[in-house]
């Protein structure tokens, strides 16, 4: 007898609306999540597009933990000491959002709780449990089985779950990108002042060129409330 109907690893986003549908559903749902609450560990630039979640909680910007909603872009060249901006003003038809993860992520598992999902926090899954050429459940640290009829893996895009399971080839350093991301405080007027925005109003700012120096990759800033996500992401394979 399995213990439960499925089991979703990963609480972000992908996991916690996958196991706020299936609890909805009726099924039995174990949610497990590496990190110490859902949003602890998530490899995010800042910048939430809202049309998908948007099909499962119409108008969540309404009681989500949002920070600002993106109605200013910036695409900016840099060369030398100099650059390039092209800016886009106004709301764009495709809404988005610049969040941070810690408060979003907790808001989403929050909702799959209250669906009847079950969520454990803390708890890293080794592999997949596989009997008879099948994935029966997980295997989580201290070598625990638990047994499940379907598991999501929602590990994020590398997914090792899905490479334990045989779905898809071992990822090599071409595959990779590594980003840093540090997010600064400012205060509230001075960000809309310095950004030119309107009250809760936001900026997304991307940047190419010599920013990273050769290596392929790019730069961003988002602005928060009442801090900005600053940083900058670079491919492995062209490091060296």
């Amino acid at each position: 007898m399995v213990d439960f109907d499925i089991i979703v690893v990963g609480a972000g986003p992908a996991g916690s609306v996958a196991s706020y549908l299936l609890a909805k559903k009726g099924h039995t749902v174990l949610t497990i999540e590496r990190g110490k609450r859902p949003g602890s560990k998530n490899m995010f630039g800042g910048r939430l597009y809202a049309w998908s979640l948007e099909k499962v909680f119409p108008n969540f910007w309404e009681e989500a933990p949002i920070e600002r909603e993106v109605t200013r872009e910036v695409l900016g060249l840099l060369y030398g000491d100099d650059g390039i901006e092209i800016s886009l003003n106004g709301k764009p038809k495709a809404k988005s959002f610049t969040i941070l993860r810690a408060k979003f992520d907790q808001w989403l598992a929050e909702k799959a709780e209250d669906a009847g999902a079950e969520i454990v926090s803390g708890v890293k899954v080794e592999s997949p449990l596989i009997e008879d050429g099948k994935v029966k459940g997980v295997i989580v640290e201290g070598e625990e089985k638990i047994e499940s009829s379907i598991v999501v893996a929602a590990d994020g895009a590398l997914s090792f779950m899905a490479e334990k399971a045989g779905l898809r080839a071992k990822l090599s350093g071409e595959d990779f990108a590594v980003g840093a991301k540090e997010v600064i405080e400012l205060s509230k007027d001075v960000i809309e002042d310095r950004f030119r925005l309107e009250e809760d109003e936001g900026a997304a700012q991307l940047y190419i060129g010599d920013i990273t120096e050769g290596v392929v990759g790019g730069g961003f800033l988002y602005t928060n409330k009442d801090t900005i996500s600053l940083g900058v992401v670079m491919r492995i394979g062209s490091l060296s």
